[in-house]
């Protein structure tokens, strides 16, 4: 199930990530998007976002989250 507020946005990507699910996290980042890796360097598109994910499925972690409280942006 998609996310429909945004607390459940971290819940999710954690979720997916415990479970090693690469596409499902992709389907977070829309075909253009752009991610700061570590080191400052940019990957942009699905192909290097995939590349960066996919090291972390690869560690096998253990993910945890908990959202403390959302800030609404005011818009809506």
């Amino acid at each position: 199930m998609p996310a429909q507020r945004p607390e459940d946005c971290d819940r999710l990507f954690g979720e997916h990530l415990n479970a090693f699910d690469l596409d499902a996290l992709l389907s977070f980042y829309e075909p253009g998007c752009r991610m700061v890796r570590r080191d400052g360097s940019v990957a942009v598109g699905h192909v290097e976002i995939r590349m960066v994910l996919g090291r972390n499925v690869e560690m096998r972690p253990a993910f945890r989250t908990e959202v403390i409280t959302v800030v609404p942006s005011g818009r809506g």
